[in-house]
């Protein structure tokens, strides 16, 4: 479906699973992923989507705690997981926008099925962590972490009530609407 000027596809659990701030809790989500005819670059696959401000709210809340996003590079495609490391304030719009550093990437070969799976807990005081393996191995982690945004943009801390990850979303957002690969 054409959304805002961009495909849009997702799932999202209902009720949505929410991942509360600083509760020591480890969780764990796990996807496979088997691209074919994939030729161009999207927002997502899956992440663990930023807490949504008020409705109306002039302030945002932007920061997914990870995404794992297809890109393409040099004509190739390739996973590049993006998580944040050392969070803070949200400084920008856009759940994907804020303070995720790219930690780990590889080619996508179309026609094969890889499984991902990541292990995590969120923490505004630098005891967060995430683990993500492939195909079951161990590829790449991080401990000691902050791994949220705290504060909204206009640099206001979040509200107890909303400390918050809305869940996991799986899906694909993008391309703009009109240059897919499968329009031309």
């Amino acid at each position: 479906q054409c959304v805002d000027g961009r495909y849009r596809a997702e799932v999202v659990a209902k009720p949505v699973q929410e991942y509360a701030w600083d509760d020591g809790i480890t969780h764990w989500i796990g996807v496979s992923a088997n691209p074919t005819d994939f030729h161009g670059g999207a927002y997502t696959l899956i992440q663990v989507h930023a807490p949504n401000e008020p409705t109306g709210s002039t302030c945002d809340f932007a920061g997914n705690a990870f995404s794992l996003t297809p890109s393409l590079r040099g004509g190739e495609m390739y996973y590049e997981l993006d998580v944040i490391l050392n969070g803070g304030r949200s400084t920008g719009t856009g759940a994907g926008s804020n303070q995720t550093l790219n930690v780990w990437s590889e080619p996508m070969v179309e026609n094969t099925w890889v499984d991902f799976v990541m292990g995590f807990t969120l923490s505004t005081q630098g005891k967060g962590y995430f683990y993500f393996f492939r195909n079951g191995q161990l590829v790449y982690s991080k401990t000691g972490v902050t791994n949220v945004n705290s504060k909204d943009s206009c640099g206001v801390v979040i509200p107890s009530g909303l400390r918050a990850h809305n869940g996991p979303h799986i899906g694909i957002y993008g391309p703009p609407c009109g240059s897919a690969a499968w329009e031309t």
